[in-house]
């Protein structure tokens, strides 16, 4: 029955994961928090979105944990231990929940897969041709606002700019809003080019030295930098398929 276990090395958080279910033509996706108690490669408030592509249907259903332990689920704990994310081998086209939503038909039989979560207080399946994991690092994305947030409170209209590239304040707290956005979305796209800002004798620097916030810059400059290795750490922005 068990084709791959898919949480070897993560999971969701096991108390409250508040999976929040979404549906985009034929993808499905689903966002909750991860288990940072259990895993050490996450922090309190990181997230997790898996997409389902090409997901022939689904069925987002209230079985639980002690229901599941009553036996009150087609399957049971001996032969599909609760509380992971499986990719199954099934019958799917019978062997599935009653009670479904069918998004498009399942043209190429063989290219499907049975995917089954087990959360706190729901159980999620569907069939679906793909899917993939990304991990969302809130809690950084949260630190990286905090920063540039300071950095924009320096750029007074009043600043004297005349060793970095910018004509004037305004331009720099522009680009500054835009990566803002980008980070309240969880989107890291923008992290390669605040390194560049942040570099030693870049704008910001040169900023800061000539509008007297040297030491302040200094001690901005090494949060980001720390923040910036965190981000690269490869277990953290890996994106995980697992179709067949």
């Amino acid at each position: 029955m068990i084709q791959a276990l898919l949480t070897k090395d993560w999971n969701a958080d096991p108390n409250a994961p508040e999976v929040k279910l979404s549906v985009d033509n034929t993808a499905v996706t689903l966002d909750f928090y991860v288990n940072a108690f259990q895993f050490d490669s996450f922090q309190e408030g990181d997230k997790a979105r898996v997409t389902f592509l090409n997901c022939h249907k689904y069925s987002f259903n209230t079985m639980n944990e002690e229901g599941y332990y009553k036996g009150k689920y087609r399957y049971n704990n001996f032969r599909l231990p609760w509380g992971e994310f499986y990719r199954l081998d099934t019958n799917w086209q019978i062997d599935f929940p009653n009670e479904k939503t069918v998004l498009i038909e399942a043209s190429d039989v063989a290219k499907q897969n049975h995917f089954i979560f087990f959360f706190k207080d729901n159980t999620f399946e569907c069939v679906a041709e793909d899917c993939c994991i990304e991990f969302i690092q809130v809690s950084l994305s949260e630190d990286l606002i905090d920063i540039i947030e300071k950095v924009k409170e320096k750029t007074t209209d009043s600043s004297d700019m005349v060793w970095t590239k910018y004509d004037n304040a305004k331009e720099i707290r522009d680009e500054l809003d835009t990566y803002i956005r980008q980070l309240q979305k969880h989107s890291l796209e923008s992290l390669d080019k605040l390194y560049m800002l942040f570099l030693p004798t870049a704008s910001l620097q040169e900023h800061a030295t000539t509008n007297d916030w040297a030491e302040e810059y200094l001690d901005l400059s090494a949060k980001f930098d720390k923040l910036y290795a965190k981000r690269r750490k490869p277990q953290l922005t890996s994106v995980l398929r697992y179709g067949g």
